[in-house]
């Protein structure tokens, strides 16, 4: 019985013994493979980002098109006022210093078997010369995660290079907007807030009651929380007391010092999704005409705590993402922002706030 196992534990340990040989094997011609890959990729194109002084691409099949202005900057002259992100195009332009292929395809007759025929994207690039390059983008390999593309004219032969420039490129006009940023608010800068929801639904009752929703009254919810006043909270009596308090129909209330300070936390990590119209000139396009809420903010700044302005916030629709519109009190500029970043901040009310 003895011998028998040990036979058993011989056979599994050279079975074992194969198979890391096989594994190993396989890996180190997947690494060689790979070597031989990458030393058979050839420079195609270079082109320094800094001498570019034009370039278009296409989306859904609208060309965009850009190009220097005398002071060196990026401009859309389809509308010369749109702010273009000069950092944000530096960096895509840098992608065509050194544009490798890994496999060149000569005699080429049918483009469309390499999706070349109904291109996804035309890219063309001016040097300072005014020597014009063309990047045709076709299908990707489904193997290697290479893409297919021809130079110029040059339909004869193809090439397959990274997917850097296909994927980099795939772009629309507002990707590269120089929009505005999300302003930066701690909840320690804040010395007020006022959150005004336009129009509110009466209790369930009144809605079950009504014939059609359109004859069910609304109206507006407003809640206002303010910093408690320094020099009363230090003469008021030596219980513990809140550093702020809920301002409602002229009456004040106490205020739970720990809710209010994670509402006000929600501010700090708010950011902007996208800029979806840089000069908005149709507000009710978006729910901004009249908006469904505000956000009023009172920030402070300095040792001694002075109020240094208000920054106000109008929400609008939502979009088909479910993000709401946003625009900022001063700006023209629409964009949108999470629901999720939201959803506490709209939904609260004063109840929810009032100190045990």
């Amino acid at each position: 019985m003895k011998k028998r196992n040990l036979m058993i534990a011989v056979v599994l340990f050279v079975i074992l013994a194969v198979c890391y040989l096989i594994i190993r094997t396989v890996n180190d011609r997947n690494e060689e493979a790979q070597e031989e890959q990458e030393a058979m990729e050839v420079q195609l194109l270079s082109l320094s980002a800094d001498t570019i002084q034009g370039f278009s691409f296409l989306h859904e099949g609208t060309e965009y098109a850009f190009e220097r202005n005398g002071d060196g900057d990026w401009i859309y002259p389809a509308d010369e006022n749109f702010p273009v992100d000069n950092d944000t195009v530096s960096s895509l332009l840098m992608d065509l210093e050194d544009v490798d292929y890994s496999r060149r395809l000569e005699n080429v007759e049918d483009l469309s078997d390499y999706g070349l025929d109904e291109p996804s994207n035309v890219i063309t690039v001016t040097d300072a010369q005014g020597t014009k390059y063309t990047i045709t983008i076709g299908n990707m390999n489904g193997s290697t995660g290479d893409y297919y593309i021809y130079l110029d004219e040059d339909t004869d032969v193809v090439y397959t290079i990274s997917s850097t420039i296909p994927l980099d490129f795939e772009l629309e006009l507002y990707d590269l907007v120089d929009a505005e940023t999300f302003p930066s608010i701690s909840a320690d800068e804040i010395a007020r807030i006022r959150i005004e929801t336009a129009a509110e639904e009466e209790n369930a009752e009144n809605m079950e009651n009504a014939e059609s929703t359109e004859n069910v009254q609304t109206q507006p919810y407003v809640l206002e929380i303010a910093a408690a006043d320094a020099e009363e909270s230090s003469e008021s009596s030596e219980e513990e007391t809140s550093a702020w308090e809920i301002v409602q129909d002229d009456a004040v209330q106490t205020a739970d010092s720990d809710g209010v300070t994670s509402l006000l936390d929600h501010f700090g990590s708010m950011y902007y999704s996208s800029c979806v119209e840089y000069y908005a000139t149709d507000l009710a396009a978006y729910g901004l005409e009249e908006p469904a809420y505000t956000i009023r903010i009172w920030t402070i700044s300095g040792s001694d705590d002075t109020q240094s302005g208000d920054i106000v916030f109008y929400i609008g629709n939502m979009d088909e993402n479910g993000e709401y519109y946003i625009r900022e009190e001063g700006s023209n500029q629409v964009h949108t922002i999470g629901a999720s970043s939201l959803e506490e901040v709209l939904s609260a009310r004063a109840e929810d706030f009032l100190a045990g």
